[in-house]
């Protein structure tokens, strides 16, 4: 379920980011009254919001250092070894291997 909703969040925030984008750069896209597309001035208020939103969101990105990476790739081979038959997790490791070569 948790990764269904983080899909659906990073689909949702890569939708409306160009539009924050532009708000913060002082011009945003409406529609008009017949559907048609216009371009329209964002207030200085509405400005700020989505800069404040941006920088929000750019920093809210997880960074994760080298030593934790290691911690969970040696995790990650536990978990496969513990799970699969010695042939298969050597199989499986020896593919995952070749992509970090």
């Amino acid at each position: 379920m948790r990764a269904v909703v983080q899909k659906q969040a990073m689909h949702f925030v890569a939708e409306r980011l160009p539009l924050l984008a532009h708000a913060a750069d002082g011009v945003v896209v409406e529609f008009g009254e017949k559907g048609e597309l216009k371009l329209a001035s964002p207030t200085q208020g509405e400005r700020n919001a989505a800069m404040k939103l941006l920088w929000e969101i750019a920093n809210s990105q997880r960074k994760i250092s080298l030593t934790e990476v290691r911690k969970r790739l040696v995790a990650q081979v536990a978990a496969i070894r513990e799970t699969l038959p010695p042939e298969q997790a050597d199989l499986v490791l020896a593919k995952l291997a070749e992509v970090w070569k």
